[in-house]
């Protein structure tokens, strides 16, 4: 019988935690494995066959042999044994009562079996099998450095929105646009807001051409009244030719002034922001693409660190063969062909073993390799979870490299990590 869950965490190399939701793992609301009674999920241990990680999901295989001989215990060999009580008691001619009693007398042999032999079963009672990791669509990761832009025409102008950023820990927007657009600045920075999570981003709004429409020409007449009489009491008075011309009063100042017409700034600020919204799904396609290159990049460094933790693992042991044997040695010369204490060396060759172990820190490390493999499949943001993450990484390798007492490991350490930093200049771009 199959179903799938969630590794939990690696028990070691060979076994993993796996929670699975209740009953799919024996085909039924089961009691037998007292695991799964009055939980919504269980967790059990499974043999890891397919080397699953953390956070995957994968398909599980359990042994239902074990599960069906339990329900027959259960519920079926006690009321065989009624039954069989029952007969036994009626071949012998009893009374309809003493039937009913022996019946209840061999049901409760039955039972007392039962319980008798799942005491002695119930440790083992399934047994789970990891046989397949189940592919999950990745999704878009983003870089923080892009640039988009797009033309439109709101209110009758024609205007250019852009925009471009660049790496920051925290999401920073600055809006740049001429002061008759201000108003608008907050809904635009909400509007980005809405597609970036971090970054410092730059927003620039130009207006290429501002329409006829819109502008109002208006005359100051309570001034111009004011010229006129001003000038015909000066031509009564001197007796001067009175020549004024209507180009020749347009001239005076403050006579006549160029207005923009009231705009409706909602509708101005929706229009704006419906420009940037062009522009960022630009901004965005760009982003992408370098993601996916940083996607690509990560996963490779990601497999090659991987690799390399499986190096580790397999030269550990030889250093302890390699201590115990240099101690053999050495301990030969000084004793000139006495007998040496082998129980003695074995005893300072588990000590030197316990001193070097690394298991913890390479089991730690796959668990931060599959962490990492899941942000990646979650895609943006997750850039300052990954800022973290890569630090436990050089942690690891850190422990591993001050560990170590064989020149091969420490070769192996230096490349683990040259590999970590190289992920960690990388996850600087990464939203």
């Amino acid at each position: 019988m199959t179903t799938t869950g969630t590794v939990t965490r690696l028990i070691d190399r060979h076994n993993a935690e796996v929670e699975v939701e209740r009953g799919t793992a024996c085909g039924g609301n089961c009691g037998s494995c007292e695991a799964c009674v009055f939980q919504n999920t269980i967790r059990t241990v499974a043999t890891n066959r397919v080397s699953a990680l953390p956070g995957q999901r994968v398909t599980i295989e359990s042994k239902t042999s074990d599960v069906l001989g339990a329900a027959a215990l259960l519920y079926i060999v006690p009321f065989i044994l009624f039954f069989i009580g029952y007969g036994i008691a009626a071949a012998m001619h009893l009374s309809e009562g003493l039937c009913i009693l022996g019946a209840a007398v061999f049901f409760a042999i039955g039972i007392a079996l039962n319980v008798v032999f799942q005491r002695n079963r119930k440790k083992a009672a399934i047994t789970f099998d990891i046989i397949a990791v189940q592919e999950e669509a990745a999704m878009e990761i983003k870089s923080m450095t892009g640039y988009g832009s797009a033309k439109g025409t709101v209110a009758g102008m024609e205007l250019t929105a852009e925009l471009k950023s660049v790496n920051n820990r925290y999401l920073d927007v600055n809006v740049r646009m001429p002061r008759g657009f201000l108003f608008a600045e907050e809904a635009m920075k909400s509007a980005v807001g809405k597609h970036i999570s971090r970054g410092k981003v730059d927003v620039f709004l130009t207006v290429n051409s501002a329409g006829a429409d819109d502008t109002v020409v208006r005359v100051n007449e309570p001034l111009l009244r004011a010229y006129l009489d001003a000038l015909n009491d000066l031509a009564e008075r001197y007796g001067l030719e009175n020549d004024l011309t209507i180009s020749t009063v347009s001239r005076f100042p403050d006579v006549l002034s160029v207005e923009k017409a009231e705009a409706d700034q909602e509708e101005l600020s929706a229009g704006l922001v419906s420009l940037l919204e062009q522009a960022l799904c630009d901004y965005d396609a760009m982003r992408a693409k370098e993601g996916g290159r940083l996607l690509n990049d990560i996963s490779g460094r990601l497999d090659t660190i991987e690799q390399l933790v499986s190096v580790v693992e397999e030269r550990a042991p030889e250093t302890v063969l390699q201590y115990e044997t240099r101690l053999r040695q050495k301990m030969e010369a000084v004793l000139e062909g006495k007998d040496v204490d082998e129980s003695r060396i074995i005893a300072e060759a588990a000590i030197f073993a316990d001193h070097i172990a690394v298991d913890e820190e390479t089991v730690r490390l796959r668990s931060h390799i599959a962490q990492m493999r899941s942000m990646l499949k979650a895609g943006s943001p997750f850039g300052r979870k990954a800022d973290f993450l890569i630090q436990e990484f050089n942690r690891e390798s850190n422990t591993i490299g001050s560990k170590c007492q064989n020149a091969d490991i420490a070769k192996v350490v230096v490349d683990l990590k040259s590999e970590i930093e190289k992920i960690r200049e990388q996850i600087q771009n990464i939203e």
